[in-house]
């Protein structure tokens, strides 16, 4: 399903078709109901794993990346102590850059999302002759559907995709008896989702073992 698809398919749901106030709102709608699940639906598939190498201090991070997981450094020989890499305030990173001459890595990071780019913030001497190595983790956001034309979560999840949006139209079509209804299919889509990630999450490292029902009696002697 292509963007236009989806836009095509939330119309003949709500029976719109014909509506053009509708019609020329919509990317909105669609656009808030990302939004909100860029704050809701933290699941496995939002993560993502990546070998980066600095060869500045100000790195610049890919264009979907909402939030760090973690940040090792791959040269522990080239680090100042021991110690995993640790997130700290933007502050700290300029005094430790100004009060730093020697030539290895502070165990420190600070990672910032703008408009005008996202930047990773490190303290250390890289360059393109001595470039960093970092495994990042980070969580991803919500595709951009109508920028990328494709969607794992129209793809993969998409009656909740489908309420989400239908709640913010619900709000501009003036549809308040319908808005309980959105939500609450939303809310279950959401939980149900979180539900099995985190199933997976439990369960995907090892096998499954059987349990007893209930406990044994435990005979107790006087």
């Amino acid at each position: 399903m292509n963007y236009a698809e989806f836009k095509t398919f939330l119309t003949d749901t709500l029976w719109r078709q014909n509506d053009i106030d509708l019609s020329n709102n919509i990317d909105t709608y669609i656009t808030l109901a990302e939004n909100e699940l860029n704050r809701t639906l933290t699941i496995q598939q939002r993560e993502v794993g990546v070998l980066i190498a600095p060869a500045t201090e100000d790195y610049v991070l890919p264009t979907d990346f909402r939030q760090v997981m973690s940040l090792a450094n791959m040269q522990p020989e080239r680090q100042m102590g021991d110690g995993p890499m640790m997130n700290t305030t933007m502050s700290n990173i300029m005094k430790t850059r100004a009060d730093s001459g020697s030539t290895a890595i502070a165990p420190l990071y600070y990672a910032q999302r703008a408009s005008a780019g996202n930047t990773l913030y490190l303290s250390g001497p890289f360059s393109a002759d001595g470039v960093g190595s970092l495994m990042l983790q980070y969580r991803s956001g919500i595709p951009d559907f109508a920028t990328d034309d494709t969607s794992w979560l129209a793809d993969d999840y998409l009656d909740l995709y489908m309420y989400t949006v239908f709640k913010h139209v619900a709000v501009f079509l003036r549809e308040d008896e319908r808005l309980q209804t959105y939500a609450a299919y939303a809310q279950s889509a959401l939980e149900g989702i979180l539900d099995e990630d985190l199933r997976q999450v439990r369960f995907g490292g090892s096998p499954l073992k059987m349990q007893n029902a209930r406990q044994a009696p435990v005979t107790r002697h006087r």
